[in-house]
């Protein structure tokens, strides 16, 4: 006897009148009708074989290398039927504040500034803010509201750029500053209260008006000295 546990059989017709020419029979019940042969047989595996029925089981851990498995089920008891492929999904675990504190967000360009050694000041002298230093660092420090500016104004001056509104910038190889307009917004920048239309260097004292915000350079690198 076969070990596939249903077969599609074809019956010999025992007359016109017999309506009944295919019959699926489970296994061992192939002596109940003697008039019939195989035609097809399902393709699973026995039930006792190694490879007999597998589980699809899926990771829900955006960290697991393997995001989906096969594995083997239990062998069941003698004349069970066993199962279709069946999909498991595992619950992802609780984070932990572990977790959270090993997460590394992602820096803003200030942060990257703050591990570079001062290369000189903006002082606020007028407006909000007033008596705040503000660092510069090597390369292009850009000035504006936010905090994603190298050199933020969170003072509350609504009249200052959220970002780029004007740009000083420390060049180390000629040890020069610059200062420049930050880009085509509506907002005009000035240096000693002539509008800031082009790139300008500048030595020490100049006053840099964003707004109703009034800002001193106060150069520290420069001909007598630098970091390098």
């Amino acid at each position: 006897m076969n070990d596939d546990p249903t077969r599609i059989i074809r019956r010999r017709r025992k007359g016109e009148d017999d309506p009944e020419r295919t019959r699926i029979l489970r296994q061992g019940d192939e002596d109940a009708d003697p008039e019939s042969a195989v035609i097809s047989r399902d393709n699973r595996k026995p039930p006792d074989s190694p490879e007999a029925p597998t589980r699809l089981y899926s990771s829900d851990d955006d960290d697991d290398e393997a995001p989906t498995r096969l594995l083997g089920k239990e062998k069941k008891e003698p004349g069970d039927r066993p199962d279709r492929t069946v999909l498991h999904r595992r619950s992802r675990p609780p984070k932990t504040a572990a977790d959270d504190r090993d997460a590394a967000p992602d820096e803003p360009e200030e942060s990257a500034a703050a591990e570079q050694p001062a290369v000189g000041w903006l002082v606020i002298v007028e407006g909000p803010g007033k008596g705040h230093s503000l660092t510069l660092t090597y390369g292009m420090n850009s000035i504006g509201r936010t905090e994603d500016n190298r050199v933020p104004l969170p003072f509350g001056d609504s009249e200052v750029s959220r970002h780029k509104h004007a740009v000083l910038s420390y060049d180390p190889r000629g040890r020069k500053f610059y200062i420049q307009a930050g880009g085509d917004g509506p907002n005009m920048a000035y240096l000693d209260d002539a509008p800031l239309l082009a790139p300008r260097e500048i030595l020490g004292g100049e006053k840099i008006r964003l707004g109703q915000t009034v800002l001193q350079f106060v150069p520290f690198c420069g001909e007598s000295f630098d970091w390098d």
